[in-house]
């Protein structure tokens, strides 16, 4: 079995966790970004605003409208659900910050990488795209990434969809609209095991 399956099943998550291809982390990271896959303020838009808020964190019902994006928010309560352990993972959110948090975050726990220099992201990376610093974007890694001369596929996934939205692609994961991959966040180092 690959991982460039997607959906992934719960059972098959854990026939690729035993036989060692995924983490217990990956998994659980993956089942979670999935359950969300779909939801917006319409769709499912209560639980995504109690999922965002990180257990009552901030308050569900004032956190989202449909004029923010929530990539960055919706990566913090990803990280937060998988138990990221860093102070501003538990602190209320300030507005405009999301972003400038998960970097902190990962640089903190030494987890940033870098294309360049460290190849393809790894399975439940974020990767974090932008041409300067009011053009960023940020989605969460699904699977390995195939590699076909200088394109990267994967699946991917994550906020900053119309309506505050959660969506999924299989694309090439160096490039969201128009913005190049720039570094992306190792999982294993966020949760403290090392590169994976």
């Amino acid at each position: 079995m690959t991982v460039n399956q997607n959906p992934l099943s719960h059972d098959q998550l854990n026939e690729l966790q035993a036989s060692g291809e995924l983490t217990n982390e990956q998994c659980s990271l993956i089942e979670v970004v999935q359950h969300f896959v779909g939801s917006n303020l319409d769709h499912n838009g209560d639980e995504l605003r109690e999922f965002i808020a990180r257990d009552g964190l901030d308050n569900p019902k004032t956190l989202l409208n449909k004029h923010i994006s929530t990539c960055g928010l919706f990566a913090l309560a990803v990280w937060h659900e998988l138990g990221v352990d860093h102070k501003l993972v538990g602190e209320p959110y300030v507005t405009g910050m999301a972003i400038a948090w998960l970097h902190t975050i990962a640089n903190d726990l030494r987890a940033v990488r870098h294309p360049r220099a460290d190849g393809p992201p790894t399975v439940g990376a974020l990767m974090h795209y932008y041409t300067n610093d009011k053009d960023s974007h940020v989605e969460f890694c699904l699977s390995h990434v195939s590699v076909f001369d200088s394109v990267w596929v994967a699946f991917h996934a994550g906020g900053g969809r119309t309506n505050c939205g959660v969506g999924r692609d299989n694309s090439d994961v160096k490039w969201n609209v128009g913005r190049p991959l720039q570094e992306w966040y190792d999982l294993g180092a966020l949760l403290g095991e090392g590169t994976q």
